[in-house]
């Protein structure tokens, strides 16, 4: 049975995948600019300090490929309580732990487990949401994200101003939690469908490679070079939440 009451969808949506999903956002952006502010002033090279600020995107990395093969062996709730276990651990461990690279290898698990919280929300995107509203409801996993680059580093200057690092380190564990919270408790919720039909999968596959073969598709080289641009792009994104922390230091603001 594919979901016909697209209002109630949406309001599933919203309190199964959305909202936690900006929590835990929220969390990883004040990490992302947490961990190289506290490199700087622990004194460490910007160069050491670079390869700690690319620890959670590393972690993000390294569970992409593996997540997907953990997702198919446990499935999706099991999946999801996994990645919301290894998030909050590690988070809770930088509460204690505040070595500079033992929060790094914390940062990376932190990452890794992002990596699988997202993979487990676009799994229940993609198979249980119509294919011609996929991607409207796809997008909203990329807001979320937004948000939280946007905010975590506006909590983050508010705590750290006022309480310390170890307070930033305590309010992420904490958001992760409350995000955990919230998915648990929503997935308990009677779900206004059940997962898409195979057949009606297979369709939607097959109308989409008889769209893309219908068009004039770039060749080889142009999808290189494309590539070789967004990550160009990515890394100049990336190197930002480096670069602020080292000009301040360097002007004297830390």
């Amino acid at each position: 049975m594919v979901i016909k009451d697209y209002s109630k969808i949406w309001v599933w949506l919203f309190l199964d995948i959305y909202l936690p999903s900006i929590i835990m956002a929220i969390a990883r952006g004040m990490l992302t600019i947490t961990l190289p502010l506290y490199l700087i002033s622990a004194g460490l090279d910007p160069v050491y300090v670079g390869l700690g600020s690319a620890s959670i995107a590393l972690g993000n990395l390294l569970l992409d490929i593996p997540g997907g093969v953990i997702l198919r062996i446990t499935g999706e709730k099991i999946f999801t309580r996994i990645s919301m276990i290894v998030l909050s651990l590690s988070s809770l461990g930088m509460v204690f732990l505040q070595h500079p690279w033992i929060l790094v290898m914390l940062s990376i698990i932190f990452g890794g487990g992002r990596s699988m919280w997202l993979l487990a929300r676009r799994y229940v995107i993609t198979y249980y949401v119509e294919y011609q509203y996929r991607g409207r409801a796809s997008s909203f996993i990329g807001m979320s994200e937004r948000l939280g680059t946007f905010i975590g580093p506006g909590i983050v200057a508010l705590v750290i101003d006022r309480l310390g690092y170890p307070w930033v380190f305590l309010t992420c564990f904490t958001l992760t939690v409350i995000a955990g919270m919230l998915n648990i408790a929503a997935s308990r919720l009677p779900m206004p469908g059940n997962r898409i039909d195979s057949e009606i999968e297979a369709r939607h596959r097959y109308h989409a490679q008889d769209l893309a073969a219908s068009q004039n598709q770039p060749g080889l080289l142009s999808l290189a070079a494309f590539s070789v641009a967004q990550i160009a792009v990515q890394g100049v994104r990336s190197s930002r939440n480096l670069l602020v922390p080292i000009i301040g230091k360097g002007i004297g603001m830390s």
